[in-house]
């Protein structure tokens, strides 16, 4: 869904606004030529004598940024970007404007080549994604960078079109663009629009040519939770693909994630996610939400298997640094099936407690045996009179037939001043 814009006054009062001015470009990159398109209610002549102006700033080879304010002002920027005489590469940004959600674009010119210098740069046979006014800026924003890293090596790219006079379909493709560098692998997107008129259909198109740019810092941690529902046993495929990539893309913008899971089909899809998340690790911790019934206890074990799990999940370190880690020095627990729950969470706190980590290992293909290992790692603030451990899921084969293993490494849950470099706090003070 496209961000609200600001009110129709304002967009007319951007309308009377300077068309260009010069402008210091940042990072050194000298001066840049910033423009203010036209927007609602533009009159024919205004859109005109701005298209004459950065035409001729193209013709130049000039450095130039774009600042439209309102979707009509997005257009017309795509549109002269697209009917430009030269070949104008071009990233977008998003910044937040006058509102939490709102969105204001930037457009920033990388490079201007001739037509015929650019052409025979581009890779054929790219994968083509269509855009309409009924696309999700968001899913289109994945597909996209997807569609990128799949490609073969040398040939990372990736077309996306829309019509010409859809104003809708063009603010998506915008914010699409805008929001890609908080995807992972975090780079921005390199961009190049044309015009296409198709010889069976009277309808012009906005062609952009897209591939990987620069490398952006991951966004900061921050305290935004997003709450995601984990699908049941024998979910829809694209209902569960949809849930996979819905938590995967709020762990890397930094978001803390909370999923809430009754029954062990919902625990399993939940590790899932966590578990295929790139780049970085997914740290969680697992409570016991509600009280459990009378039925739910036997003497000294406790079987919360009607009781609800909540996960709390965030961005941590890089899987690189992770894996630097000399798990040698850790010492595995196995979680079956059958394997009593609190006898499980004993032995798992007997770990940390003498070797400050612990393996625990689970066969992915039994569900249940996924739910003891995480309904174990919900018991141990009941175990420890309040006190909190974190894991980190991870996929692994083990075996003569490489059967799949899920792997939580636990840990204490950082204490102050234990912080290790993934920005969660510890205590009170870092609640997750």
């Amino acid at each position: 869904m496209l961000a609200p814009w600001r009110p129709l006054s304002i967009h007319r009062a951007c309308v009377a606004a300077p068309l260009w001015r010069l402008h210091r470009g940042p990072r050194g990159t000298g001066s840049a030529v910033q423009f203010h398109p036209p927007g609602h209610a533009a009159p024919a002549e205004k859109v005109s004598a701005f298209r004459g102006y950065l035409h001729r700033t193209v013709e130049k080879k000039q450095p130039l940024e774009i600042l439209p304010w309102g979707p009509e002002a997005v257009r017309n920027s795509l549109q002269l970007l697209a009917s430009a005489p030269a070949a104008v590469c071009f990233e977008v940004e998003g910044r937040k404007g006058g509102s939490e959600k709102e969105l204001q674009f930037h457009f920033r010119s990388l490079d201007i080549l001739t037509w015929e210098d650019y052409l025979p740069t581009r890779v054929m046979n790219s994968r083509s994604l269509a855009v309409t006014e009924e696309t999700s800026a968001v899913k289109l924003s994945r597909d996209l960078v997807s569609a990128l890293q799949l490609a073969p090596e040398g040939e990372q790219a990736v077309r996306a079109f829309g019509l010409w006079d859809d104003e809708t379909g063009i603010n998506v493709l915008v914010k699409a663009l805008a929001m890609a560098p908080s995807l992972y692998p975090f780079k921005k997107l390199r961009c190049v629009a044309n015009v296409v008129n198709p010889v069976d259909d009277p309808r012009s198109r906005i062609f952009l040519y897209l591939t990987f740019g620069a490398f952006v810092d991951p966004p900061s941690l921050s305290d935004r939770s997003f709450v995601a529902y984990p699908p049941g046993k024998e979910p829809d495929p694209a209902a569960l693909k949809r849930f996979y990539a819905a938590v995967q893309d709020q762990i890397h913008q930094g978001n803390r994630v909370q999923m809430d899971c009754m029954g062990a089909d919902a625990i399993l899809h939940a590790v899932r996610a966590l578990s295929l998340v790139k780049g970085f690790t997914a740290e969680f911790r697992v409570e016991v939400t509600g009280k459990a019934k009378p039925q739910e206890q036997s003497g000294s074990e406790f079987r919360p298997s009607r009781s609800k799990i909540r996960f709390r999940a965030w961005r941590g370190q890089t899987w690189d640094d992770f894996n630097a880690i000399d798990f040698a020095q850790t010492s595995k627990r196995i979680a079956r099936e059958q394997t009593p729950i609190d006898k499980l969470g004993w032995a798992v706190l007997a770990e940390v407690r003498k070797s400050k980590a612990v393996a625990l290992h689970c066969f992915s293909d039994e569900t249940n045996a996924v739910a003891v290992a995480i309904r174990a790692l919900a018991a141990l603030p009941r175990l420890t009179s309040g006190r909190r451990f974190y894991a980190v899921p991870s996929f692994g084969r083990a075996g003569a037939d490489q059967r799949p293993v899920l792997r939580f490494y636990v840990r204490r849950f950082r204490g102050a001043g234990e912080a290790d470099g993934d920005g969660a706090a510890d205590g009170d003070a870092g609640e997750v």
